[in-house]
C-alpha cells in the first residue's frame, strides 16, 4: 500500500508541475529532475498510461481535478505529457 501512495503522490507532482510548465521541452530525464521524481518512477508512470482510463496517473488526474493528454511519437513542440488543473466552479 505504500508504494501506491508514493506512485499517486508523484503524479501529482508530475501533473502539477507540467500544468504549471506547459511550454517547456520535455524529456524522461527533464520531467525527472524537475519534479524531484526518480526516473525510474517517470518511465513507470509513462509505460501504465498507455491505457487512458485505467492508470494510477488516470485516477490521479480524476481525482484531483486535472486533464491530461499523454503524447506517443514525435511531437513538434517535444512534449510528453500536457495537462491542466480544472477550477471548481
Amino acid at each position: 500500500m505504500k508504494r501506491k501512495s508514493r506512485m499517486i503522490d508523484d503524479c501529482l507532482v508530475l501533473l502539477d508541475y507540467v500544468s504549471k510548465h506547459p511550454d517547456e521541452t520535455q524529456t524522461y530525464e527533464s520531467l525527472a529532475e524537475a519534479a524531484g521524481i526518480p526516473l525510474y518512477t517517470i518511465k513507470t508512470i509513462f509505460i501504465e498510461a498507455r491505457n487512458r482510463y485505467d492508470s494510477i496517473l488516470a485516477r490521479t488526474a480524476t481525482k484531483y481535478r486535472f486533464d491530461f493528454e499523454v503524447f506517443t511519437g514525435y511531437r513538434r513542440n517535444k512534449q510528453i505529457l500536457w495537462a491542466v488543473y480544472l477550477p471548481e466552479w
